[in-house]
């Protein structure tokens, strides 16, 4: 109902307002922050037939079109962006257009655009610059899924600020996260008879919509030295986490203890009760909560940061079973500990995977995401990184994932010898599962070069095919996580073959592969 509403109403401002261009673009940039793009392309479009074509119409008419997976059309939107116009926020239309061409198999065209880019743009500190040094390399090399960027897009300026921001989560259509400002106190100890304010940095959480401004939250605390970071909610909502800091550096958290407040019926938070001693120990840091219920015990967990005694060194990762009437079961570390820095854990409920960053699992420098999967009641996979379509040369924190939306969050930030603080531009990802398919004859065990793959997602109905690139024997597609698939895989003079895949247990970048084999039909 929403889907068809939203579009219907636009239309009708459209008209309310005479059909300016102005407003076409006005409601196109409302729909493509909303995530509604193909009203975006639509309104972009209308706006484009009036005017030929402004750098803004012409822009989000090609985003919507790449972000629909419309290659062709986002090609012909992109192209027509001057090269003087690639500027500010339209600085990435030729990373985005090096993308769009990747897709249609145009790799020199592809090249020349990721070229383009770190010509105009290139800084060491730019996360684009170095995806799009990754895509070039990739492109020589022929690894398809690293040269395909088309699933990251930084957050934007109602949530990015020249600011460090931290904590991204996801609860709906909202997104909590925490941003560093200064704000003015009176030092209390000062030795001056008439006290001067003092301006002194501090984090605060913010909640937004996609196209809307941010707004403080109402759990931040009244006090000047204080700072308020790391939401955490319970599968319902009822309960909010967070943690309060006495930092000087807010985005250190090395003097942090743990709260909660619970939702009324009235939808408003109650008041800030502070965990017990057992959790916020005290002389220890105790920070970046992470919530969520473990099959194995059939209870709800607590995981957090701290730097307390009897981990594996540094901050360590410590769980605590949360139990009746307020109460915490006695806090121990995880096996996946190492004596360097592990933090910010995210538990998925749904598969039962932690998400982490460490420095010291094997990293490509800094801070990386990796993932490990809870077998037993204190078992845990050993830790994989999450790969090159997460962790990069900077360092990558904060991972979460959004079950309904299959997009992940996560913070980016450059690397600073002695740098202690974790912070920097929030994320977004759209998670997919890489399959590459393999087609032999199944007799002489030789490769075929004509295949195609019929997909139809069992849950949805939705169906789809990929032919394999002329004189191929492979097909590299992109699934959905949380699906479930069937794949019935042909060529022409053979048998076709079907098989069922499920990812519901995926929510992070994968690649998959499968070797098939062919039947020739029986000759008359």
């Amino acid at each position: 109902m929403n889907k068809i509403l939203i579009p219907t109403l636009l239309m009708l401002a459209a008209h309310s307002f005479g059909q300016s261009i102005e407003q076409y673009e006005k409601l196109a940039l409302a729909s493509f922050y909303s995530k509604d793009f193909p009203t975006t392309l639509l309104y972009s479009e209308k706006a484009i037939e009036m005017d030929g074509g402004s750098v803004s119409s012409l822009f989000f008419a090609g985003e919507s079109a790449r972000l629909m997976d419309d290659m062709e059309k986002a090609e012909t939107y992109l192209e027509k962006i001057p090269d003087e116009a690639k500027a500010g926020y339209f600085a990435v239309t030729d990373y985005h257009l090096g993308m769009v061409k990747q897709n249609l198999d145009k790799r020199d065209e592809a090249k020349n655009c990721y070229e383009s880019y770190l010509n105009k743009h290139y800084n060491e500190n730019d996360l684009y610059s170095f995806l799009a040094q990754e895509a070039i390399h990739s492109l020589a090399t022929g690894d398809e899924w690293a040269a395909d960027g088309s699933y990251l897009d930084k957050l934007p300026g109602n949530i990015n600020t020249e600011q460090p921001e931290l904590a991204p989560l996801r609860y709906a259509n909202k997104i909590y996260f925490s941003t560093v400002l200064e704000e003015n106190y009176l030092p209390t100890k000062s030795k001056r008879k008439r006290k001067k304010l003092v301006k002194r940095p501090v984090s605060r959480i913010y909640e937004a919509q996609f196209n809307r401004p941010a707004r403080l939250s109402v759990v931040n605390p009244r006090s000047a030295i204080l700072s308020a970071s790391n939401i955490t909610l319970m599968p319902d909502a009822s309960r909010m986490y967070y943690t309060l800091c006495s930092d000087e550096n807010p985005s250190a958290q090395e003097k942090c203890t743990i709260w909660y407040r619970n939702r009324f019926y009235d939808g408003t938070w109650g008041p800030a009760v502070k965990l017990p001693t057992d959790i916020n120990l005290r002389r220890y840091t105790n920070t970046q909560p992470s919530v969520g219920y473990d099959q194995q015990t059939k209870k709800y967990t607590l995981f957090f940061v701290s730097d307390r005694p009897g981990g594996a060194g540094g901050k360590d990762i410590w769980c605590s079973e949360i139990g009746k009437e307020d109460t915490f079961g006695e806090p121990y570390p995880l096996p996946i500990n190492t004596e360097k820095d592990e933090v910010t854990p995210f538990f998925h409920q749904a598969t039962q995977t932690l998400f982490f960053s460490s420095q010291g699992w094997d990293s490509k420098g800094g801070f990386d995401v990796f993932r490990s999967k809870k077998t037993n009641e204190n078992e845990w996979k050993a830790p994989q990184n999450m790969g090159a379509y997460m962790n990069t040369e900077k360092d990558e924190t904060y991972y979460t994932y959004h079950t309904s939306s299959k997009f992940a969050y996560f913070v980016s930030d450059e690397i600073e010898e002695g740098k202690k603080d974790i912070g920097g531009d929030i994320f977004e990802a759209r998670i997919f599962v890489g399959y590459r398919l393999r087609l032999f004859d199944a007799g002489g065990k030789t490769p075929l070069t004509n295949g195609k793959v019929e997909i139809e997602n069992l849950k949805t109905g939705a169906k789809g095919s990929f032919d394999a690139r002329k004189g191929l024997h492979e097909i590299n597609f992109k699934l959905e996580p949380g699906e479930n698939y069937k794949l019935t895989v042909s060529a022409e003079g053979f048998q076709p073959e079907s098989f069922d895949l499920n990812t519901e247990n995926i929510s992070y970048f994968s690649s998959l592969e499968k070797n098939v084999f062919l039947k020739a039909f029986a000759r008359p």
